[in-house]
């Protein structure tokens, strides 16, 4: 198989599998919080949060530089496999120390201690797995390494809605997802054991050399992990677990139509890439048309998350304490573009060689984001009582921040007035759609929405929302697939 082949395959079957990987996640969403109510759900994502933050410190960071030398130098992948399980199972057990120290030190309650500690072995078991498909990244061997993450999604949400059907306690919920990491662990492990079978023992000198080659990596990931986790840990002591299920519902619905970003921006990446060193004036078209396909996508979910977001809990059965997630569902309507158009200048960004910018305006954001988040939930916790506002609120407020100094890194003449024409031209196409939205009166009223969608792209074919080159780009990225 030629080069291209092998990347256009590989792309092929990364976007198969977040299709794939998408919807086993919404059908989790779709059964899951409307079992385990808003305190229960809340619950699950505090201690999720808490494990996520803790896993930066069992995975320091290795991932990214497992597969990059790995790629460089197939006949050490075995060498390093073994050195980075050995660092990980050692900084998994501190981790668990760690974790347990941590609990008593916030006075949680005994039961939520005994989730966090069932969930933190849960990652430590995932973050060896993660070794295996960094692994199997580094080898180029993407099939492999998909089919690995989807056995793990399959199990687990397979197992979490079989759980919800058998009317199980919350605990098993949070341990379930441990059945679903070691069958990834073992999968990866036997695609990969002649290499690790060439190993005797890993060696100290081999281990200290990936801990210090992967501080760069440990401090994005860790403002990252900042950045995004630290919501529920403050949502917990300033408003309580119902709170977090109400802000923990707004992302996740919102978290789902997240495939589409990520297929156009691994699908784009390698063109800027290209077209940067070949042709700056091509590279800044494709970058444009890349924000125009981005704007067209994101317009009509933003309208569903603003104008309908009591019509969206009706038709999923959520229990009525999820009204209080209305409000939040609205703030996500406007997060949601910020969202999307972060990874379009994101991977711009990456394909013109200015990658240090993530660390510098990311390391900021997770900086300011504590005390802003903590001040956003304290005020409409007294105003609202309701601090989830506030959560969702400092995420608005961040992601804006961030857009602003992305687009303000990019050469110029990327971001400018045909950005703002084309969000104005997508919205009034969406007018059918959002007007639909106030017709469905019930959950059984779809007719005027499905109506209103179907007219969004003819308007935006009447609104020349799309020019000839952003069509004939999809054209070739659909021919590339097909010989893929």
């Amino acid at each position: 198989m030629s080069r291209s082949n092998l990347v256009a395959r590989n792309i092929l079957v990364t976007l198969a599998t977040q299709l794939a990987l998408w919807a086993l996640s919404f059908g989790v969403t779709l059964y899951l919080p409307g079992y385990l109510k808003d305190s229960g759900l809340g619950t699950m994502t505090l201690v999720g949060s808490y494990a996520t933050i803790l896993s930066v410190m069992v995975s320091l960071g290795t991932s990214k530089f497992l597969i990059k030398e790995i790629a460089r130098d197939r006949s050490r992948t075995g060498e390093l496999l073994a050195a980075c399980l050995v660092m990980r199972l050692v900084l998994g057990l501190l981790a668990l120390l760690v974790g347990w120290l941590g609990t008593r030190l916030m006075n949680y309650t005994a039961s939520l201690q005994l989730f966090i500690m069932i969930a933190l072995v849960v990652m430590v078991i995932a973050q060896l797995g993660e070794v295996m498909t960094s692994g199997l990244a580094g080898l180029e061997e993407f099939p492999k390494q998909n089919a690995s993450l989807l056995m793990e999604r399959v199990v687990s949400s397979t197992l979490i809605i079989l759980l919800v059907l058998l009317r199980q306690p919350l605990w098993t919920f949070i341990a379930i997802s441990s059945i679903g990491a070691i069958s990834s662990l073992g999968y990866s492990a036997y695609l990969l054991r002649r290499y690790l079978a060439s190993v005797s023992r890993p060696r100290w000198s081999t281990i200290k050399s990936i801990a210090q080659a992967s501080v760069p990596f440990l401090m994005a990931g860790l403002f990252v992990c900042v950045y995004g986790e630290s919501d529920a840990l403050l949502l917990s002591k300033i408003s309580g677990v119902a709170a977090i299920g109400w802000y923990s519902l707004a992302k996740r619905l919102a978290g789902s139509t997240m495939i589409i970003p990520v297929a156009l921006c691994s699908t784009m990446l390698p063109t800027l890439s290209r077209k940067y060193l070949e042709d700056p004036s091509a590279f800044i078209g494709n970058v444009q048309r890349l924000i125009r396909l981005m704007i067209l996508c994101v317009t009509p979910i933003s309208a569903v998350l603003i104008l309908a977001p009591g019509q969206i809990l009706a038709m999923l059965h959520y229990p009525p304490g999820y009204r209080h997630s209305i409000p939040v569902l609205i703030l996500m309507g406007s997060a949601i573009i910020l969202w999307y158009l972060s990874q379009a200048v994101g991977t711009a960004l990456i394909a013109c060689d200015r990658q240090s910018v993530f660390s510098k305006i990311t390391g900021i954001a997770a900086i300011v984001s504590v005390p802003l988040c903590a001040a956003c939930i304290l005020t409409t916790q007294r105003i609202m009582t309701n601090g989830a506002i506030g959560a969702m609120l400092s995420d608005v407020l961040l992601e804006l921040f961030m857009v602003t100094a992305y687009i303000r890194a990019l050469p110029k003449d990327v971001f400018g007035w045909q950005t703002i024409s084309i969000l104005t031209r997508t919205s009034v196409a969406a007018l059918p759609f959002a007007l639909s939205l106030y017709a469905m009166s019930s959950r059984h009223d779809l007719v005027w929405p499905i109506v209103g969608l179907l007219l969004y792209p003819v308007g935006c074919y009447l609104l020349r929302c799309l020019c000839p080159a952003d069509l004939q780009m999809l054209q070739q990225f659909g021919r590339r697939f097909s010989r893929a």
